[in-house]
């Protein structure tokens, strides 16, 4: 019996179940940016110059979700994530350097990751709570 009970003392026990159930309202928050922000910016590309300026802001958006995982995976499960590479110099002109900024693979990668984030978070959250329950 004492087997059995004795994970529920640790302290990473809890933290790594936080960090799961948190993974419901962080999934919630970056599939309504990465969304808007793509819809919005892909929608006034054809009507305004204004949707790159968006799309860009989205683009830049991934590495700040990127940067807040990375913290929230140190924070809560002690896992130190290396960060991206930087950003590729801008060639002198606005075009070239608004180019390069939508040619961001982290950015892109982190705007993948925001959209996986609601149906894992909506998963982990049900799965921790359940098992907690049981």
């Amino acid at each position: 019996m004492k087997r059995l009970f004795a994970p529920l003392v640790h302290a990473r026990t809890w933290s790594e179940s936080l960090h799961l159930l948190l993974d419901l309202p962080f999934g919630i928050a970056w599939f309504t940016i990465v969304v808007t922000g793509l819809s919005v910016g892909v929608g006034l590309v054809v009507v305004a110059l204004v949707g790159v300026v968006v799309l860009v802001a989205t683009v830049a958006m991934g590495r700040v979700i990127s940067a807040v995982e990375r913290a929230r995976a140190k924070a809560l499960l002690g896992l130190a994530v290396a960060p991206p590479a930087p950003r590729a110099e801008a060639e002198a002109g606005s075009w070239r350097r608004v180019r390069t900024m939508l040619h961001d693979p982290p950015g892109w990668k982190a705007l993948g990751y925001g959209l996986i984030m609601l149906p894992v978070g909506i998963l982990n959250f049900t799965l921790v709570i359940t098992m907690w329950s049981v």
